[in-house]
């Protein structure tokens, strides 16, 4: 969905421009409902039923989640427990790994 690199940090797998943009940052949503370039990948990726479809569910699952809550769950993952820390965790390898975490309706 987007071409920026995942990365295995200490923390949890992160995309080091988003990280950059926000850090210290306590929340987002301010700054995300007052620029033009967001409403629009929002609305870019709201217009792709599946892309959607995958979103809203990760949002279901994992919106309530802490941010160490998050941490604690993907050092439990096989991409980022199997990258080397500061290293790119393949697209290969999420893949394979939440293939079977998101079925996708093909009708």
């Amino acid at each position: 969905m987007f071409d920026n690199d995942i990365v295995a940090w200490k923390y949890g797998p992160a995309v080091e421009e988003v990280h950059t943009k926000y850090f210290h940052q306590r929340s987002i949503v301010d700054d995300v409902a007052n620029d033009p370039k967001a409403i629009a990948d929002y609305k870019e990726l709201e217009s792709d039923q599946q892309t959607a479809d995958i979103l809203n569910s990760i949002y279901e699952i994992y919106g309530h989640s802490s941010a160490y809550d998050l941490m604690r769950q993907t050092h439990k993952e096989k991409p980022w427990r199997d990258t080397p820390q500061s290293q790119v965790i393949s697209d290969d390898k999420i893949k394979e790994y939440f293939r079977d975490v998101f079925v996708i309706n093909e009708n």
